[in-house]
């Protein structure tokens, strides 16, 4: 996180005359990036009805008009919390699990409505990314563990000749689907392909594609299994007995 937070120091430098110029009425106050920093990350702020106030300002000019400026703002603003938020996270690669707490930020800035209940937007904020960012996680684990495999306690050994179809089928599919495929059960292999295939995009932009790519994946993965998944056997039944 540590080198997140500090390309987001120097992001942020970059956006700050793009924040003069696409500054809202509403945060008229604050003619300077640095000035709506400096007031929405100062500790001894953080409790006044004020400052909350101001984060719900940011949040909804983001969700009427989405732009990198305001996300970067209030990745800023919850670094403290975020970095709560990651230490608990178990599991993947260290990138993995960064990008899939940025990927889980921003869905929640995205969502949280911020007129709901102003004096506790922070927790709302918190808990979306929580939720979203454990779920994702516990997702990527799952596909690290099990793969394509099937239990080995609930399906019969019969993987042969559907391995083989599947090996078939992957061969025959086009190679940016392959590539895709790939990166399952490799740690970072899908944030170096977005890397790969989008060396010029900004992180942000990255990172969008990265959560979109992982989608893709899975339903490919998911066409693949439920495809070649051998069939379960019918429980046999018990004939009647005449008495």
């Amino acid at each position: 996180m540590k080198s997140t937070f500090h390309a987001l120091n120097a992001e942020l430098s970059l956006l700050a005359p793009e924040y003069e110029r696409i500054l809202p009425y509403d945060l008229e106050g604050f003619p300077t990036l640095a000035g709506l920093l400096e007031r929405l990350t100062d500790p001894a702020r953080r409790r006044e009805m004020g400052h909350r106030g101001l984060i719900c300002t940011v949040l909804a000019v983001h969700r009427d008009e989405p732009h990198r400026v305001w996300t970067a703002i209030l990745l800023r603003t919850f670094r403290p919390k975020l970095k709560k938020v990651f230490k608990k996270l178990v599991g993947c690669d260290r990138e993995t699990r960064v990008t899939l707490l940025l990927t889980a930020f921003q869905e929640a800035i995205s969502t949280v409505d911020p007129y709901r209940d102003p004096l506790r937007i922070a927790m709302y904020i918190r808990q979306a990314t929580r939720r979203a960012v454990f779920a994702a996680l516990a997702r990527e684990n799952d596909w690290e563990e099990v793969g394509f495999g099937v239990e080995a306690d609930e399906e019969p050994d019969e993987s042969g000749p559907a391995l083989a179809l599947a090996v078939e089928w992957v061969h025959d599919t086009p190679e940016p689907r392959r590539e895709l495929l790939g990166t399952l059960g490799e740690h970072g292999a899908l944030r170096a392909l977005v890397r790969q295939r989008h060396p010029a995009l900004p992180q942000r932009d990255q990172l969008r594609v990265y959560a979109q790519l992982r989608r893709d994946r899975t339903q490919i993965a998911d066409e693949l299994r439920d495809r070649f998944r051998p069939p379960r056997r019918k429980p046999a039944r018990l004939k009647e007995v005449s008495s």
